[in-house]
């Protein structure tokens, strides 16, 4: 059944990951974020800028 699913799916152009592996695509992205925005300069968190 999963192996005709899959074919069904790659037929149309689609894949099957496993839960796993889009955490680790999600991390690697976070990642990717941190470091590219490291630079950035950072300014104090005011309460008043929220009311």
């Amino acid at each position: 059944m999963a192996a005709e699913l899959a074919e069904a799916l790659a037929e149309r152009g689609l894949v099957l990951v496993s839960a796993a592996y889009l955490e680790e695509l999600e991390d690697a992205a976070d990642s990717a974020v941190i470091h590219a925005r490291s630079d950035e300069e950072t300014v104090p968190f005011r309460f008043e800028d929220y009311e």
